[in-house]
């Protein structure tokens, strides 16, 4: 199973369902870094204007049916901003690795 094409799938889903209130789809962890094994989960975040993680369960869906394990984060333009100002670890984890898809 190719995961980084699940992953782009995904990210092509949400921007269809989802138009404008997605601001970026970005592949993180082993994935995006070549190291997935077969056991490898799917991360991803999701950069919206508001809040879109009631609608992302139709999406995910999609992804479990096709064989891969997806860990989805969403955040808001806001929480986003906050955790920069923070530099939290997982900020620069998005910043420093994560891969727009």
């Amino acid at each position: 199973m190719d995961k980084r094409a699940i992953a782009k799938e995904f990210a092509d889903r949400l921007r269809a369902d989802l138009g404008d209130k997605v601001e970026s789809v970005r592949l993180f962890g082993s994935v995006s870094k070549g190291l997935d094994t077969p056991d490898s989960d799917l991360d991803l975040f999701v950069l919206s204007k508001k809040s879109v993680f009631g609608e992302l369960r139709e999406p995910i869906g999609d992804v479990l049916k096709r064989g891969a394990v997806p860990e989805v984060i969403n955040l808001t333009t806001s929480e986003y901003a906050r955790i920069k100002r923070l530099n939290s670890p997982f900020y620069r984890t998005i910043e420093n690795e994560a891969v727009e898809i």
